[in-house]
């Protein structure tokens, strides 16, 4: 891979970090794939980087069995689903006033949860 590549893959995987970083707080930023996007631009592009992404005490442990193992733990899902309808609920109900917003969320949240419950379930 030539180098102007893979500075555009490392500066790719940074805002993508970023986004799943504050995907975290804002509900309407999903943030599992933005990491995981991360993980692969980081893949490509440096091995430090993804290295240290790998070894993040929050996210670490899930790219690395997604990426292993193609799937995640149960109690992953459960926690991931459950923060995710919080958010959003809390989102339309305090927030958002307007309706298409909050058809948009609830739409985010339908489609993500369908995707994490299609995701292969995995063993500790």
């Amino acid at each position: 891979m030539n180098k102007l590549k893979k500075i555009l893959f490392l500066l790719t995987g940074s805002v993508s970090l970023g986004l799943g970083v504050v995907g975290v707080f804002i509900p309407i930023l999903p943030t599992t794939p933005f990491l995981l996007l991360s993980a692969y631009l980081f893949a490509s592009s440096s091995k430090t980087a993804h290295n240290w992404l790998k070894k993040q005490p929050f996210f670490g442990k899930m790219i690395t069995e997604y990426q292993e193992k193609g799937g995640m733990r149960k109690q992953v899902k459960v926690i991931h689903i459950a923060v995710l309808w919080i958010s959003i609920l809390a989102s339309i109900f305090f927030i958002i006033d307007n309706k298409y917003i909050k058809l948009l969320l609830i739409i985010v949240a339908v489609s993500v949860t369908i995707h994490l419950l299609h995701l292969k379930t995995i063993k500790s």
